[in-house]
């Protein structure tokens, strides 16, 4: 099989990398074509491909879940990292723990304006320090309410960001403070978004005739 044989393979079938020579493996233009229909397939690639910095480059800045394959020490680029954030933030769980701490990476992720993708959150990640850093959970937050779980108990009872959570998902009331649990305005917010999350609301809440009514009234709808 010569070269052009090889792309034509890879680019119907990006895994079919597995059954070629070491020598194609090792071609970035057949490996490029490999990834381009399937990002797994650099899982196949030769060891010097999947450690070269340049060819890493390029590879992440089109597919940038396609890091996940490359070699780890290339996860503790910070040059690399923020290539394959501005491709595909939810990569950053991906990093080296080493990049956890670094701020410019976390909020190159948080200033993304794209929604959820996956049941994925940079705070589950980053160092501790930011999960107490009120700009970065309320960005955090407003990104996916849930990610409010992992944010410090100081800040699982602010209001402030509390309101964003329940507001984008009524279920992050579980995650809140016993306090915001128990405040009426939080709790009637949840509810408009999920009935259901009256189950996370404190006993008093539970009793309460407008609440009960908010609740019955989004899961009837």
């Amino acid at each position: 099989m010569d070269k052009k044989a090889a792309i034509k393979k890879v680019s119907k079938d990006g895994l079919g990398i597995r059954t070629l020579s070491t020598e194609f493996k090792n071609d970035e233009n057949v490996v490029l074509a490999a990834i381009e229909n399937d990002n797994y397939a650099l899982n196949f690639a030769s060891e010097a491909l999947k450690s070269d910095v340049e060819f890493i480059k390029k590879v992440v800045k089109k597919f940038g879940g396609a890091l996940e394959f490359a070699d780890e020490k290339l996860k503790a680029n910070k040059e690399i990292a923020k290539i394959a954030i501005k491709s595909n933030w939810t990569i950053y769980n991906l990093l080296s723990e080493t990049l956890m701490d670094d701020r410019e990476l976390l909020e190159l992720v948080l200033n993304d304006k794209s929604r959820l993708i996956s049941n994925t959150t940079p705070l589950e990640t980053c160092d501790i320090k930011f999960r107490d850093d009120f700009e970065i959970v309320k960005k955090a937050v407003m990104k996916w309410g849930y990610a409010i779980q992992y944010a410090s108990e100081n800040l699982r009872n602010n209001k402030e960001i509390g309101l964003i959570a329940v507001n984008d998902v009524g279920g992050a009331l579980e995650y809140l403070s016993d306090d915001l649990k128990n405040n009426k305005e939080v709790v009637l917010v949840a509810l408009n978004n999920d009935g259901y999350a009256i189950e996370f609301a404190s006993k008093k809440m539970q009793t309460d005739s407008e609440v009960i009514k908010a609740s019955k009234s989004q899961i009837n709808n």
